[in-house]
């Protein structure tokens, strides 16, 4: 059997952490569903179980950036880019682990704190609010939170204190003293966290 490539999958994810766009993760969400249709033509399930998952992950990264670019003033001063780019060291950390399991979720999650920080460095001249931008974050940390949950339940070691920890972190991220204007880089953080768990876990089983 021939093996899947992941080639267009890997451009696109590297283009998107050079240059985020909303433009981006569509071409990251349709190689994820390229690799996806591969896979059941090759009748491998996992494979297209894990390109599935991280198709969806890709759309709801690509509803993260859109929110922003909704946005003039971010789109002008080009802030997307430059949260992106203070995430970088904990996007990293998956160069130095072979498994993810060497990490728990809980640990992960909670080096984000450290990422936040950067959301209002780099937009603390912002100014203003958005009522709509409230709503999606909400929406957005409730899907997060069941999202992380499940990436949670497929661990073999996750426990009930992980679960809690979770619910925590996310409670603690609603109750951050952001503006309203800011507060949506934390879903596209988060966003974008995921898409990398998700691509690194796909890329391990082909």
């Amino acid at each position: 059997m021939d093996k899947i490539s992941s080639d267009r999958l890997d451009m696109a994810l590297a283009k998107f952490l050079i240059e985020p766009s909303s433009r981006c993760a569509v071409e990251m969400q349709r190689a994820a569903r390229q690799m996806m249709f591969e896979a059941r033509i090759k009748g491998d399930a996992q494979i297209e179980k894990m390109a599935r998952e991280h198709m969806k992950d890709c759309m709801m990264l690509h509803d993260a950036v859109l929110t922003l670019e909704s946005d003039p003033e971010i789109v002008k001063r080009n802030i997307t880019a430059r949260v992106i780019s203070g995430a970088f060291p904990l996007l990293n950390t998956f160069e130095e682990f072979g498994s993810l399991e060497d990490k728990t979720l809980f640990e992960l999650l909670t080096s984000t704190l450290g990422i936040v920080s950067e959301v209002a460095t780099a937009t603390q001249y912002l100014e203003g609010t958005r009522l709509s931008a409230m709503a999606h974050t909400e929406r957005a940390l409730l899907k997060l939170e069941d999202r992380f949950t499940e990436l949670l339940m497929e661990r073999e070691h996750g426990s009930r204190k992980e679960l809690d920890g979770v619910e925590r972190l996310m409670d603690g991220l609603r109750e951050l003293d952001l503006p309203p204007r800011e507060r949506p880089f934390i879903p596209l953080l988060l966003w974008t966290l995921i898409s990398v768990i998700s691509y690194r876990k796909l890329k391990e089983v082909l």
